[in-house]
């Protein structure tokens, strides 16, 4: 807005998205993690896993990060 690149209304959009996403993320991560480990989780604090979309320079994929 200070460089009038963007609307009040872009911005807004915006940071509801935004907070929207978060909210979605925090309510699906439990189902998805009961869904993926089940029930008789273990935690350990030696190994652990992740998993991320990634969208650059038009080209969309997938990242896995496993350290044991």
């Amino acid at each position: 807005m200070l460089n009038d690149k963007h609307w009040l209304g872009d911005v807004i959009a915006g940071a509801g998205f935004g907070i929207l996403s978060t909210e979605l993320a925090y309510w699906l991560f439990p189902k998805i993690d009961n869904l993926l480990r089940g029930k008789n989780k273990v935690k350990t604090s030696l190994s652990s896993t992740m998993v991320m979309p990634f969208y650059q320079n038009k080209i969309v994929g997938i990242g896995l990060v496993k350290t044991f």
